[in-house]
């Protein structure tokens, strides 16, 4: 076999290995249980854009600190997610505060072959209104999360997630940035809907409001960020049944490593300073 021939078969086994393992990729779910002071009752919630970026902030300040703990103004919190509303100082802490018990319920799932998990992220987490600040520390078993799922949540992704407006891209946005080095991300139609807490959803709504949007927003269109160049979908349509897509593809350009991002960074500065 020719070198070419055998860079071909390595490329080859190295993508298969990546989508294995992106198909068994921790699931961060977005929604939290809030209990009714009134009634005592208790219910599940999806998150709402601002929540996600709370929480993604404090996973970014952890990263940038290299610890899983933390104890930060709460204004910290809002310049990290770029937040730029007109609500006061004390409006903001009220609102992260009506958040806490969302964000402190926060999940993470494994399910593959050998097991399903399902633990609490934080095993502490306090907004502090009357000294405007939060901690947070995450679960024992989470700190391998941040090492190897979410190490490279720090400033930079944390202002492209910030500057999304829409729920669905951000979590569509978390998603394919886990899948960022392989350029493209394959789910289940099932999952998908899971995660995008779309059951009550159509078909046809799915395509249109959270596909559609997302990769609008996403995307290199005239109205898009920017951040995944080329993107697109395939909506892969059931064997069983042609009417029906039973899981989406998506794809777009490779990006770069982290240690090749800073790299390059740095050479574009050293290029501009020469």
């Amino acid at each position: 076999m020719h070198s070419e021939q055998k860079a071909v078969v390595i490329e080859k086994i190295n993508h298969e290995l990546q989508i294995k393992y992106q198909e068994q990729m921790i699931d961060i779910i977005f929604e939290g249980t809030v209990t009714d002071e009134r009634t005592g009752r208790s219910k599940v919630v999806p998150f709402t854009a601002k929540e996600i970026d709370a929480f993604y902030a404090i996973i970014g300040i952890m990263n940038d600190e290299g610890t899983d703990f933390i104890q930060v103004p709460n204004s910290f919190i809002r310049k990290y997610t770029n937040d730029r509303s007109n609500v006061s100082i004390a409006e903001y802490d009220e609102q992260l505060a009506q958040s806490q018990q969302k964000i402190a319920s926060v999940t993470f799932r494994r399910n593959d072959d050998e097991a399903f998990i399902s633990i609490p992220f934080f095993k502490l987490f306090v907004v502090d209104k009357v000294k405007q600040e939060t901690m947070a520390q995450a679960n024992d078993a989470a700190r391998t999360l941040i090492l190897n799922v979410l190490k490279n949540y720090t400033s930079f992704e944390m202002s492209e997630l910030a500057s999304l407006r829409r729920v669905y891209s951000k979590i569509l946005y978390i998603k394919l940035k886990a899948a960022k080095e392989l350029g493209e991300y394959e789910v289940d139609r099932d999952s998908f809907v899971k995660f995008m807490n779309a059951s009550n959803m159509s078909a046809s709504d799915i395509k249109k409001t959270i596909i559609n949007r997302s990769i609008e927003e996403l995307g290199d269109g005239p109205k898009g960020k920017k951040i995944f160049k080329n993107l697109d979908v395939e909506l892969i349509q059931d064997p069983n049944d042609r009417r029906r897509w039973h899981k989406i593809k998506f794809t777009f350009d490779k990006q770069l490593k982290e240690a090749e991002r800073i790299n390059d960074s740095t050479q574009l500065q050293l290029d501009f300073d020469i």
